[in-house]
């Protein structure tokens, strides 16, 4: 049977660039190339593809009335908060649309370092220590080397050779980027608490050698 197959994404020149946006900020975005060629995919199976476009295009679609959807392809990134890889998903569930890939509880945790690692450690998979930090990069508490990274993004967003540092006394405003996103305190510019300093967070890992998990935490064909 064929399927009306939507297609939510974010292109490569679809929306300015957000004030106070720092250089890499449509870094996870895609070329009209990753769109057509999904499009094509979907029409070899035998599908519709419906494209509906980023975000603010899917809000939009749902103001007008139903999707008429049967499925919906989701590679959108959104901008923002740290939920921003949820905004798609949350908005198709809430119009009833089956999305293929991750739900938006899973995007948001995995988009936010310190989280991810939290539950990934609580699974008894081995990772680095760590400690999520201020602008000052004060109280770490970690043995160098280090590697600095924002918080909240992905796709080595504000990686730079300098997110190595040999002693936690390096501040990770220096690290990284040249300045911190402000949206690493989870708000928008114009939000209560946007762009307060103090609030941005960066996570440091450290770079020690990690013993090899044992069996008993090993996932296994049967786990």
């Amino acid at each position: 049977m064929a399927l009306r197959v939507g297609l939510v994404y974010d292109r490569f020149g679809d929306a300015e660039p957000p004030p106070g946006a720092p250089p890499d900020w449509d870094a996870e975005y895609e070329p009209e190339e990753t769109v057509a060629a999904l499009e094509a995919a979907l029409v070899r199976l035998g599908h519709q593809p419906v494209r509906i476009g980023n975000v603010p295009a899917l809000l939009a679609a749902m103001a007008r009335g139903p999707l008429d959807l049967d499925a919906a392809v989701n590679i959108a990134e959104s901008y923002g908060s740290r939920n921003r890889e949820a905004h798609a998903p949350v908005l198709l569930e809430l119009a009833g649309v089956p999305c293929l890939g991750s739900d938006a509880l899973a995007l948001s945790v995995s988009l936010d370092k310190a989280l991810t690692k939290t539950v990934v450690r609580a699974a008894g998979v081995a990772t680095p220590d760590w400690r999520v930090v201020g602008a000052s990069g004060s109280g770490v508490g970690l043995a160098g080397p280090l590697f600095v990274k924002p918080r909240y993004e992905g796709t080595a967003k504000g990686i730079a050779p300098s997110s190595r540092v040999k002693a936690p006394t390096a501040s990770p405003s220096s690290a990284g980027r040249p300045r911190p996103s402000p949206f690493q305190n989870g708000s928008r510019p114009g939000m209560p608490g946007a762009g307060v300093t103090s609030t941005r967070s960066w996570v440091m890992s450290s770079m020690r050698q990690l013993v090899a998990p044992s069996a008993k935490t090993s996932p296994t064909r049967d786990s």
